[in-house]
């Protein structure tokens, strides 16, 4: 019998399905911008997978993921971008169902109809880029990390074994993106007070001992390794000066991004200020009622908040020097969304004495986003996307035929000539397409 719960299960998954069919038919094997740094000498052309490669820092990020990933469909498929993009969207799926196991573990009385109905907002468009770029691997695998890795150390019967896998996972992600590094230290600090408060207010000096071991174990991993991703962060040449929370560019880039995983596009402190409320009152009265006397579920809501706001802070002093029309870039849309979830999370816990008060929160919270994310239901992020990589390749089957410069603003700022020498060497998926389809002509 299909109930309701059944139903919504079904409806977000044939949503899903819907997107990554969707993703795959405007997705085009061609790589795009950061990707031809790839064709470098020390990476794909080299005869083997250099660990100085790996972890070598590109800009201000290290990717040792994404460069792995990349890695492998180059010695699996000719570096295939269709293949890469539809790799990309399924490990998206995965961050799906991380973030519905937090929402169900932090409020399991919360409805599986809410439940996807929240997760419905993570789908829209609005993050094309991430989506039609194999190289956003490292959005999702971070976050993903971060999902994973709170889950594990507020895991409620606090096993050691899982509070090291989970001080692990934020490790990895530190070395997967830079936004990861603030993420993985603010979900450590979380943790850190929470199991100092645990190991206070415990009775027996046995289990004083056991909260104090298991913190300085999983404590000790997470600080050393997240500390040694972050080692050599610098400012870029070329970059605008940090901007920190002293200053008020911060929050006005800070609330504009925060909007924007809400669902508006448009520049509004106010809009954005609103959403940010949105969040931080229910958290804010979830600490203050229970006197961080919190149940090891609120924890997780807590560490999530945190981390996500570590995140965005870190984009807020990279970027808000480049205008605040960049707090609207696609790509930063992933890590703000997550805030709508975990924001509907916490008000259905804050408000639990009052069930009709939650209802009536989760029913306002949910309009406000589907106001913000009404006019998003398009194709056209897409269509415009995938314009764009074809005049790249027609760029590429030009060089190919013709010679020359090979200057492809669509696929890269500067003259690519060396790397489409490089990738006809390495016999790259989309080198063969266009150079067969050069041969069916001539014939």
């Amino acid at each position: 019998m299909w109930t309701r719960p059944r139903l919504a299960i079904a409806a977000s998954v044939g949503v899903f399905l819907a997107h990554l069919a969707t993703v795959w038919h405007f997705a085009v094997d061609i790589p795009y911008w950061d990707e031809w740094e790839m064709l470098r000498p020390e990476a794909f052309p080299s005869n083997h997978l250099s660990l100085d490669w790996l972890f070598a820092r590109h800009n201000e990020h290290r990717i040792v993921t994404t460069k792995l990933v990349h890695w492998i469909f180059f010695r699996l498929s000719g570096w295939n971008h269709v293949g890469l993009i539809v790799f990309n969207f399924l490990f998206f799926g995965l961050l799906l169902l991380a973030l519905a196991r937090v929402m169900r573990r932090t409020v399991p009385d919360l409805p599986v109809v809410a439940v996807m109905a929240f997760l419905l907002f993570l789908q829209t468009p609005l993050n094309h880029e991430n989506h039609l770029w194999g190289f956003q691997f490292q959005f999702h695998f971070p976050l993903l990390m971060l999902c994973l890795g709170v889950l594990m150390l507020f895991d409620e019967q606090q096993r050691s074994g899982w509070l090291i896998s989970g001080a692990l996972l934020l490790v990895v992600g530190a070395y997967s993106f830079s936004s990861g590094i603030t993420a993985g230290v603010a979900a450590t600090g979380v943790f850190v007070g929470f199991k100092a408060l645990r190991a206070l207010r415990a009775q027996e000096t046995s289990a004083k001992l056991r909260e104090l071991a298991q913190l300085g174990a999983a404590g000790l991993i997470a600080v050393v390794g997240i500390g040694a991703a972050a080692l050599g962060q610098r400012h870029l040449n070329g970059h605008p000066e940090f901007t920190f929370p002293h200053q008020l560019n911060f929050w006005v880039y800070l609330v504009n991004l925060v909007g924007l995983g809400f669902g508006f596009e448009q520049q509004s402190e106010w809009v954005g200020a609103l959403c940010l409320l949105a969040v931080i009152v229910p958290l804010g009265w979830l600490l203050l009622r229970s006197r961080l006397r919190l149940t090891s579920a609120q924890w997780i809501l807590v560490a999530m908040i945190a981390a996500v706001g570590g995140a965005l802070a870190t984009i807020t002093i990279g970027r808000a020097g480049f205008g605040v029309g960049s707090a609207k870039s696609s790509r930063y849309t992933e890590i703000a969304f997550l805030l709508v979830p975990l924001a509907a999370a916490t008000w259905w816990s804050v408000l639990e004495p009052w069930a009709r008060a939650r209802r009536a929160a989760l029913v306002v919270l949910w309009i406000g986003c589907f106001i913000g994310v009404a006019n998003d239901f398009s194709l056209k992020y897409y269509r415009n996307q995938r314009d764009e990589r074809m005049e790249g390749v027609a760029c590429a089957r030009q060089y190919y035929s013709n010679g020359g410069d090979a200057n492809c603003a669509r696929l890269y700022p500067a003259p690519i000539a060396d790397r489409l020498e490089s990738a006809r060497q390495l016999k790259l998926s989309f080198v063969e397409d266009i150079l067969s389809r050069q041969q069916l002509v001539r014939e």
